[in-house]
C-alpha cells in the first residue's frame, strides 16, 4: 500500500499534460477564442469590403451610361469643356468632397499555442516534482522511524552523548 501511492506519479503528469493541452495547446480553449475573435474581425472586414464593392460598382455604372453623371465627376476632378477658362489656385484642392474609399483587405494574425513539446516537457518535470516530494517524504518517515532508542546503552547520557562527554 506504501508504494502505490507512487502511482500518482504518471496521472499527475498526465493531468496536467491534459490540462494544458486543453487550455493552451494548438487545439485549446485559447485557440478557439483567438479563432473567433479572428472570423468576426474577417467578416466585419468582407462586409466593409463588400459595402466598398457595391459603391464603386454603382459609380462605375452611373459613369459608362449617365453622361450628365460623367461630366459633373470631371468637372469636380477639375476637367473643363472646351472653350472654358481654366483657373487653378494652388494649394487648394479641386474638389474636398472627392473621397477615395480606404478600404483595405485585413489579413488573419497567427496565433502563438503553447507547442506540443512545451507541454510534454511541463508535465514531466511535474511527475518528477512530485515523485522527488514522495522521495523525499518516504526519507524522512523511514528515518524517524529507524531511530535507534540509545536509553539503554551503556554509557549513553541523554543530551551529553557516550560518557558525558559533550557533543
Amino acid at each position: 500500500m506504501h508504494l502505490l501511492r507512487y502511482a500518482v506519479v504518471p496521472w499527475i503528469a498526465l493531468f496536467v499534460y491534459a490540462l494544458l493541452s486543453f487550455t493552451m495547446g494548438q487545439n485549446g480553449v485559447a485557440a478557439k477564442r483567438h479563432l473567433e475573435a479572428e472570423r468576426l474581425r474577417l467578416q466585419e472586414n468582407r462586409d466593409m469590403l463588400v459595402a466598398a464593392n457595391n459603391s464603386l460598382a454603382s459609380t462605375k455604372e452611373s459613369l459608362l451610361y449617365d453622361g450628365d453623371a460623367l461630366s459633373v465627376h470631371l468637372r469636380q476632378l477639375g476637367f473643363v469643356l472646351p472653350g472654358e477658362r481654366f483657373i487653378r489656385v494652388m494649394g487648394v484642392s479641386p474638389n474636398p468632397e472627392i473621397t477615395i474609399p480606404e478600404k483595405q483587405v485585413s489579413y488573419s494574425v497567427a496565433f502563438l499555442f503553447v507547442p506540443n513539446l512545451t507541454i510534454v516537457i511541463i508535465s514531466v518535470v511535474c511527475g518528477l516534482a512530485t515523485l522527488i516530494f514522495l522521495l523525499i517524504n518516504d526519507f524522512y518517515q523511514i528515518r524517524d522511524a529507524v531511530k535507534p532508542d540509545l536509553s539503554r546503552v551503556k554509557g549513553f547520557v541523554p543530551g551529553r552523548g557516550f560518557w558525558g562527554r559533550s557533543v
